[in-house]
């Protein structure tokens, strides 16, 4: 299953797992739009930076790094007018460079003040959009590329504790 809504409806469907029991309807609502900010938005602009932005000498090695040089280029040529495309088709690259940190930046800032100081988003206990956020927050914080995208990030610290915290939590063989 590659979509986390299907693998949190997977899971309470088929193990009678659900993280959001006893959240309100206004709760599940606001976590809806969290996601879809996250997913339809912050995520373009994210692929965006790495792959067309500053984000591209550390994703091209990482990428691309293992394979030998001429068959690199071709490659790396394929994959990037391929993003290249798509980030047109869905939007995004029909903005500007500056336009697309300024979305950015706004979706973050929002992000940041939706987490709060919490240990999750709805306060002390995980809920499913916490899964969700992490894996965002994580990427924009903690993940070991500079990017005026993730400086952005990094200048809310609440978002770089949450990253820290969930991942010394339930990943401590990468803390």
């Amino acid at each position: 299953m590659g979509d986390s809504t299907l693998i949190i409806n997977h899971l309470a469907q088929s193990r009678g797992i659900s993280l959001d029991d006893g959240l309100t309807p206004i709760e599940t609502a606001r976590d809806q739009a969290l996601q879809g900010m996250l997913e339809e938005r912050l995520y373009w602009y994210m692929v965006y930076d790495r792959w067309l932005g500053d984000g591209w000498p550390f994703m091209s090695e990482k990428a691309f790094g293992h394979m030998s040089t001429p068959f690199r280029q071709i490659v790396k040529a394929i994959a990037l007018r391929a993003v290249r495309r798509m980030l047109w088709v869905q939007g995004t690259a029909r903005h500007t460079p500056g336009e697309i940190q300024s979305m950015a930046e706004r979706d973050i800032a929002a992000l940041a003040e939706i987490v709060g100081d919490g240990p999750y988003v709805h306060g002390a206990q995980m809920r499913a959009i916490d899964a969700v956020v992490y894996a965002f927050v994580y990427n924009l914080t903690l993940i070991k590329m500079d990017t005026p995208m993730i400086r952005a990030a990094r200048t809310h610290a609440n978002l770089v504790a949450y990253a820290e915290r969930i991942t010394r939590e339930y990943f401590p063989e990468v803390a």
